[in-house]
């Protein structure tokens, strides 16, 4: 396998295997998966040496090419798409349960290395992990391949949820989100939007601003109130939750 044929190695994959499970071997050329690079990848930090050998670095690096992949492909190929519901629905490709279903597409817990007395759920990597893990995959991929071979395997694996993502239907209620999170944390509070809108009345843009307390979570805009206040809360979300999965 070359280094330039991703695309026809996931099409053989697919038409010789029977299950829609995918093997590593068969998707990415050899001299990658025999690379430092895979092996880091791979290591979580219950079972690296030290922090720096472990795929955090990396699951960092990959989060990023993962949300400019996605971006691009939402804003080359939807032109009616604003830049609101754009970011609504990256918000649902890139998060953890799109990316521990494509890490599980391609077995990657078969080649995560992670000590299982330190994870609880019977030693069973948990989604937040096969996440973490698939945007390290990412990372490796574009670092050893360059950035065309990450943005095939991202699309390869995740191009059908973006498709399926544009509808209105698939998209999360952020606003309910941010409530729940909020009840179920140790956040004091309940969120509160303030609004106000620029522009002539047949053509406004509305400006939301999410509180919880006295304090400014998150902001966000739209073409409508609703709109609007749903970015807040997204970016609310993003803002009180980023480190979440992380630890």
């Amino acid at each position: 396998m070359t280094t330039s044929s991703i695309s026809s190695a996931f099409n053989s994959a697919l038409v010789s295997n029977k299950v829609p499970i995918l093997k590593l071997d068969d998707i990415l050329p050899k001299e990658f998966l025999g690379s430092r690079l895979f092996d880091q990848a791979m290591m979580h930090k219950s079972a690296a040496d030290s922090e720096r050998d472990s795929n955090e670095r990396l699951e960092f690096l990959g989060d990023a090419v993962l949300q400019l992949v996605v971006t691009k492909y939402l804003f080359s190929n939807f032109d009616d798409l604003t830049e609101g519901r754009m970011t609504k629905i990256r918000a649902v490709v890139v998060g953890t349960n799109s990316l521990a279903e494509a890490a599980r597409k391609i077995a990657l817990n078969d080649s995560l290395r992670f000590v299982p007395s330190d994870m609880g759920d019977e030693g069973v990597a948990s989604s937040s992990m096969l996440a973490d893990t698939f945007e390290a995959l990412v990372a490796a991929i574009y670092l050893f391949l360059g950035m065309a071979e990450a943005e095939t395997f991202v699309l390869q694996l995740l191009g059908d949820l973006i498709q399926r993502s544009v509808p209105d239907a698939v998209l999360g209620d952020f606003k309910s989100e941010l409530q729940e999170r909020l009840a179920a944390s140790d956040v004091n509070g309940l969120p509160r939007y303030e609004d106000s809108w620029v522009g002539p009345d047949h053509d406004r843009t509305f400006i939301s601003h999410v509180f919880v307390g006295d304090t400014s979570a998150g902001s966000g805009i739209g073409k409508t109130k609703k709109e609007a206040q749903q970015n807040a809360a997204m970016h609310a979300i993003e803002h009180l939750f980023r480190n979440e999965r992380r630890g």
